[in-house]
């Protein structure tokens, strides 16, 4: 069988729209899960994901969002899932199981719909784009799990705050530095 020239542009497009989709639905569960209710807040936390794949944080390849987001360890609610990208994806699109929603039964629709709403949200937020401080490290101190408190200390370059965010430059983080250093001011 030969294929058309128009044809195989046809089907490389579409692989091409499938793999940009799964990838903005792995972004959008992460900006659901990390600022599930304010959009600019979603912004700024894209722009640093974005900020860090530009400056390769972890060695990772320059410009693979996704490899920021699935590295070990740097988002909270993705280390949850304990390296499982499609149940990630399903539980902040509100699609997954039933079962995996730790409400009562009784309340399981309205917290599936609660988490479509703020998925569809950070899709919105995504196609307005990442919108930001260009800074390289966010937290939510009042949640912060670490005992590790980094954003207080000295090498820490704070620019900001959106919703319940904390943005800002760890230099310790010789990427972070650089980007500090590069930042526009």
């Amino acid at each position: 069988m030969k294929i058309s020239r128009g044809h195989l542009r046809d089907i490389i497009s579409e692989v091409l729209l499938i793999e940009q989709n799964e990838s903005d639905d792995l972004l959008a569960a992460v900006l659901a899960s990390e600022a599930p209710n304010n959009i600019k807040e979603m912004q700024a936390i894209y722009d640093v994901i974005q900020t860090r794949a530009n400056y390769k944080f972890k060695d990772l390849s320059k410009g693979d969002i996704s490899a920021q987001i699935v590295a070990p360890g740097q988002f909270s609610g993705y280390n949850k899932f304990k390296n499982d990208p499609a149940g990630f994806i399903e539980y902040y699109s509100g699609t997954a199981p039933d079962s995996a929603y730790n409400v009562n039964k009784e309340r399981v629709a309205t917290e599936k719909l609660i988490r479509k709403r703020q998925f569809k949200n950070a899709h919105e937020a995504i196609k307005l784009g990442a919108e930001g401080f260009g800074a390289t490290h966010f937290v939510n101190p009042a949640a912060a799990s670490t005992g590790n408190r980094w954003w207080e200390g000295i090498k820490f370059k704070e620019a900001g705050s959106i919703g319940e965010h904390l943005f800002g430059w760890d230099t310790t983080v010789s990427q972070s530095l650089e980007a500090y250093n590069k930042r526009k001011k």
